[in-house]
């Protein structure tokens, strides 16, 4: 589902790239402001005009994905390392292209148009260059925005780019064409450039958002207000949560430095939060509070929105631990490190000292796995009172209090 979040992400994206290739566009006229007539001369306009394109589209990019999530500017090095690898990139593309470029024009005319159709096969040529210098983009910028994967990179790319590419040999063809014979075709390639290349950008930046938003799998959605939400793909990277615009992908005020994180792990989401150590498979629908802004679970045709307002009541396998002033919310996964609860000495080298595990028979009861050196005793809401030895396991339901020795805490639905 596409929320009005995901339009203006496209849309901020779209016109970031739109307006960072316009003046890359213009920052080329400083430099071949002259027609290039000679071969050399075309191929140095060619790479100049696409490395600046290029080195405009990726520094837009950057800075509009940055000021989205962190409401800040990027730091001058990652902006720096982007628009260099841009220039450096798009100039090299753009002097390959120009060099094939007239005998790739023969070739279409020769045997796919038929003779006499040079206009028409240069018009058809220019777009699919300007398809692979979408791909070209998207290989750079997949780099700075975030969980964007190659494939779905490499597809908004590319059809930006020939989106933007048919939009440029309209414009130019219809200048043309109103000009007639006496056109000046070099003032028409400096309005061409001029008017455009901003078409170009914007097709690349609109159809990579809009790939990676079709394509995803899952998404976190962060509710600053009732009217403010953005929304942050899932994947490979880490999301993380926190106040530290050094260390976080996503700025939240009110939060620790860094609060947490989430990933998606062969498919399953998780959450370690940073404070504890603690990490678990959490499920779309997930709500919790950082800081001063709600962040929920999203995936497999399930948004915020749905999840929120349906309000459906708690799954029965939802538990929360109470130990002290501090509640855990308890799922599938979820680890209880020796800070946790206090007093008690991990069994191994490191510091679980329990763990949420499914029963292997009935997936969905869960139990409190004990992981320390000592046993636990249980008493059950039916007054029952049960020893939970080293390395075995207590079925979680509501009214159990556990002592863990220094320690004890409450076992409540959630």
């Amino acid at each position: 589902m596409i929320a009005i979040s995901d339009l203006q992400r496209a849309g901020l994206l779209g016109c970031s790239a739109a307006v960072g290739a316009l003046c890359g566009s213009l920052c080329h006229e400083l430099f071949v402001p002259a027609t290039p007539e000679a071969a050399w001369q075309s191929l140095y306009s060619a790479a100049v005009w696409n490395a600046f394109m290029s080195a405009g589209i990726i520094g837009a990019l950057i800075t509009a994905e940055t000021w989205s999530l962190k409401r800040a500017w990027p730091t001058m090095k990652r902006l720096s390392i982007g628009i260099l690898t841009g220039f450096l990139a798009g100039g090299a593309t753009g002097a390959f292209v120009q060099l094939f470029y007239p005998m790739t024009v023969v070739l279409f005319e020769e045997q796919v148009f038929g003779q006499n159709s040079s206009f028409l096969a240069e018009q058809v040529v220019r777009i699919f260059a300007w398809g692979i210098l979408g791909v070209l983009i998207a290989e750079m910028a997949k780099n700075f925005l975030v969980n964007l994967p190659w494939w779905r990179a490499y597809l908004g790319g590319v059809l930006g780019g020939l989106l933007g590419g048919l939009t440029f040999s309209v414009v130019s063809t219809a200048l043309i064409v109103a000009g007639g014979e006496n056109s000046d075709l070099g003032m028409i390639s400096l309005i061409c450039r001029v008017i455009g290349v901003p078409f170009v950008g914007f097709g690349i930046g609109i159809m990579i958002a809009a790939a990676d938003i079709l394509l995803r799998e899952a998404w976190l959605e962060i509710r600053y207000s009732a009217r403010e939400v953005r929304r942050v793909s899932l994947g490979k990277n880490p999301v993380v949560l926190g106040s530290d615009a050094q260390r976080c992908t996503v700025v939240v005020a009110g939060a620790p430095a860094v609060a947490g994180s989430y990933g998606l792990d062969q498919g399953k989401v998780t959450f370690e939060d940073a404070v504890s150590g603690r990490r678990e498979f959490v499920q779309t629908g997930d709500q919790r509070a950082i800081g001063r802004v709600q962040v929920v679970v999203c995936g497999a045709g399930v948004s915020a929105t749905s999840a929120m307002s349906a309000a459906p009541p708690p799954p029965a396998n939802r538990f929360s631990l109470t130990v002290g002033v501090r509640r855990f919310q308890l799922s599938a996964g979820t680890q209880l490190l020796a800070a946790d609860l206090p007093g008690c000495t991990p069994r191994g080298n490191g510091q679980i000292v329990a763990e949420v595990v499914p029963n292997p028979q009935q997936p969905d009861v869960l139990g409190l796995k004990n992981l320390t050196r000592s046993p636990w005793s249980a008493r059950l809401a039916s007054g029952e009172v049960r020893t939970i030895e080293s390395e075995k396991t207590i079925r979680l339901a509501p009214g159990t209090r556990l002592n863990f020795g220094p320690s004890q805490g409450a076992i409540e639905s959630t």
